[in-house]
């Protein structure tokens, strides 16, 4: 068959400069790359044997550089893949952590004293994944709040990686000296250090005056409307114990001795939950001079949330009914009169503080508005300033 006269170009870098090295043979000068003709299809069949030695490599270099580039990113996937799977093969057992979970958690609000400002402190577990799908161990974490900005202050683990199905307790209480203590399931006790924004465990030091106890505590109760923790010691003894005198007795009646003190401290109360009195004298054997602070108001299951001898705020049910709203109210110290009130809402006042923007209050409600908590912050004149408002499951 005829050949038909054409320029031979080398197929790897399609140079002409070529050198014939046996009949229809060839060697590209430029690349090395060798060549031959098939004259029934006049293809060109290449045999690339690159010279290691040649500078002249840069058209192949350019074809080859997504090939390297390709083969690393596969290379990075591969060792990504591998090395969680070998970790897992040497025993870890954590394949990642869930968002947290607050639902089983505490909330407080307090004001740090070096800023007047207001902290939500919020308990919460965060769910860790096992590499069996299991959900069986969690980390307790810590988490301060500024309710304004919304923005997370300090977030600290507390217990990490214990059992889900641990028992699992949390309460604040506030001392008549102002120090707050956080117990966390009985034994373990926290001072809540409220300049750092940081709880502080004081488990082995809190009864160090107190050697009925140094066999250690099996149990602590605390609650708010107590002034004494009820207390089990780990040989079994029941003990009653104040904290703001760091006072530890089986003598039930050592409380009306300390309440003389306490209760100066609290000017208002509220009796049978319907009057509100004002304090005028706490006499040494325990009597008390009050007077009716408002004779022609009417309270529906009311309590206090914030009081000082200037201030005095309460909530009240609207009406007797125990399905109405509450309202939260200021009350006039020296008259009884309201002098703002919230809109009565099916919402649960909690612990208030006051703070540079008037005063902070915790929420929370019930099934009516969808089980929503959070944080009011509330002007002296009665205006909510900020909502840190908080879903169902956050």
């Amino acid at each position: 068959m005829a050949k038909s006269i054409k320029a031979i170009k080398c197929p790897n870098c399609g140079s002409v400069k070529k050198t014939e090295i046996k009949p229809d043979y060839f060697v590209c000068t430029n690349c090395d790359t060798e060549y031959f003709l098939d004259n029934d299809d006049i293809n060109v069949n290449v045999k690339h044997i690159p010279n290691p030695t040649s500078n002249n490599q840069t058209p192949d270099l350019k074809k080859r550089i997504p090939l390297f580039i390709f083969g690393a990113l596969v290379l990075i996937i591969f060792v990504a893949y591998l090395l969680p799977n070998s970790a897992q093969r040497q025993g870890s057992t954590i394949v990642g952590k869930e968002k947290y979970d607050y639902s089983t958690s505490a909330d407080f609000v307090f004001a740090n004293p070096k800023t007047n400002e207001a902290v939500l402190l919020r308990i919460a577990r965060e769910n860790i994944r096992e590499k069996d799908g299991s959900y069986d161990y969690v980390n307790t974490h810590a988490v301060f709040i500024d309710p304004i900005s919304k923005k997370i202050i300090k977030d600290v683990v507390l217990f990490n990686h214990i059992r889900r199905l641990d028992s699992y307790d949390v309460r604040f209480y506030v001392a008549s000296n102002g120090t707050i203590y956080m117990i966390y399931y009985g034994p373990i006790i926290y001072r809540l250090d409220r300049e750092n924004n940081q709880l502080i465990d004081c488990t082995k030091t809190i009864f160090q005056k107190h050697p009925e106890l140094s066999a250690g505590v099996a149990k602590a109760d605390a609650y708010q409307d107590n002034d004494y923790w009820n207390i089990l010691s780990n040989d079994g003894v029941k003990y009653y114990y104040y904290p703001a005198e760091d006072i530890l007795t089986q003598d039930y009646k050592v409380e009306d001795k300390i309440a003389q003190t306490s209760k100066m401290d609290k000017p208002f109360v509220i009796k049978d939950q319907t009057t509100l009195l004002k304090r005028m004298a706490v006499y040494d054997d325990g009597s008390e001079k009050t007077i009716e602070l408002s004779p022609n108001k009417k309270l529906f299951d009311a309590d206090i949330n914030y009081q000082d001898k200037a201030s005095l705020i309460i909530n009240t049910k609207a009406t007797a009914s125990d399905a109405s709203p509450t309202m939260l109210q200021r009350i006039d110290v020296n008259t009884g009169a309201t002098v703002w009130s919230l809109p009565a809402k099916s919402m649960f006042y909690e612990n208030m503080v006051k703070c540079t923007q008037g005063y902070a209050v915790r929420y929370s409600s019930g099934e009516s508005l969808d089980y929503i908590s959070g944080v009011f912050i509330i002007s002296p004149e009665g205006k909510i300033l900020h909502d840190y408002m908080i879903g169902r499951n956050e």
